[in-house]
C-alpha cells in the first residue's frame, strides 16, 4: 500500500485497516452496499456533528490515503467515534485510537424501544449463508495480517465489558469476562427477536441446524487454512477451540472444532448462583 500523501499522524492500525480494505474491496464493498441498501448507516461522529460515511465507501477501493485521513478524524483522541444505526436507532458505537485495540459498544442492549425484529428482517432480506462464509474468510485474513501486533478488542453492553479478545502469536483468545452481563445480552436479544423469522416449521428447524453446522465447519477450516487458532475462555477454562492444531470432538462434520458443552453449562450455572 502506498501511503504517500497521508497525514503524518496516521496510526498503524488505521493504516493497516484501510490498506486491508483496499486489497479486499471485491469482497467487502458488495457486502457494505447491501447494508446501505437495507437502510443501515455508518456515521463518523465528532463534537461538531456527524458525517455519513456510507457516501465514502469507494474511498477504500480508489483512494487509500483519503480513507485513512477520514477514519483518523473519528479517533477517541479526536473526541470521535463511528456509529452504526438503522433509521433513528443506534445499534452500536465503534471506539478506537492509535493502538491496535478497539471497543464495540452495543447501544441497542437495554434500549426498551429497541426494534430488533426490524434489524433482523433487513439483514435476512439482503444476506445469505454464503455471505457469512465470505465474512469469515475476510476476518481470518484480517487476523492473519496483524499477527505480531498487540491486537485485541472488547465488547461492551450498558458500559460494562462482557467479552475481551487478544491475539497471542497465532492464537486468538476470546474471554467472557463478565458472564452475567453476557447472559443478560443473550436474554435481551432472545426476548426482542422474532424467532419466526428463522423457524416456521420443523423443516426450517432442520435447515437452521444444518446452517449452524456449516458455520462451525467453515470457521474451523478457514482459520486452520490461515494457520490460526481461535479459543473461547470462561472462568479461566477453554470451552471452545477451532482451527490449527485442534483435535475435533464433534466429528468430521464440524471440522477441527472442540466444544466442552458440559463444562460451559457448569460455569454458567455457577455464575448465575453467585449472582455476579
Amino acid at each position: 500500500m502506498n501511503a504517500s500523501g497521508a497525514r503524518p499522524d496516521i496510526k498503524p492500525m488505521i493504516q493497516y485497516f484501510c490498506g486491508f480494505a483496499n486489497e479486499h474491496h471485491r469482497q467487502l464493498i458488495p457486502l457494505l452496499r447491501r447494508l446501505w441498501d437495507a437502510g443501515f448507516k455508518l456515521g463518523g461522529v465528532r463534537p461538531e456533528g456527524e458525517e455519513n460515511l456510507n457516501d465514502h465507501i469507494y474511498e477504500m477501493r480508489d483512494d487509500v490515503c483519503a480513507a485513512m485521513d477520514r477514519l483518523s478524524r473519528y479517533r477517541i483522541s479526536e473526541q470521535g467515534f463511528v456509529r452504526i444505526s438503522l433509521g433513528d436507532q443506534t445499534l452500536a458505537r465503534l471506539l478506537f485510537d492509535g493502538d491496535w485495540r478497539f471497543e464495540l459498544h452495543l447501544d441497542i442492549f437495554g434500549n426498551p424501544r429497541a426494534d430488533l425484529a426490524t434489524v433482523q428482517r433487513r439483514l435476512l432480506s439482503e444476506f445469505e449463508m454464503d455471505d457469512l462464509d465470505t465474512i469469515i474468510e475476510v476476518a481470518a485474513a484480517f487476523v492473519d495480517g496483524v499477527v505480531g501486533q498487540a491486537f485485541g478488542y472488547e465488547l461492551r453492553a450498558g458500559a460494562k465489558p462482557f467479552l475481551r479478545a487478544r491475539l497471542n502469536e497465532r492464537r486468538l483468545n476470546i474471554e467472557l469476562v463478565n458472564l452475567l452481563v453476557y447472559l443478560r445480552v443473550l436474554l435481551f436479544f432472545m426476548r426482542k427477536s422474532d424467532l419466526s423469522l428463522f423457524v416456521r416449521s420443523p423443516m426450517e428447524l432442520l435447515r437452521l441446524m444444518e446452517d449452524l453446522q456449516d458455520f462451525f465447519h467453515t470457521m474451523a477450516d478457514t482459520f486452520e487454512e490461515n494457520d490460526l487458532t481461535v479459543e473461547l475462555e470462561a472462568e479461566k477454562q477453554v470451552v471452545y477451540r477451532c482451527g490449527k492444531g485442534v483435535k475435533p470432538n464433534l466429528g468430521s462434520r464440524f471440522g477441527p472444532t472442540a466444544i466442552q458443552l458440559d463444562a460451559f453449562a457448569r460455569i454458567v450455572a455457577a455464575a448465575v448462583r453467585r449472582g455476579e
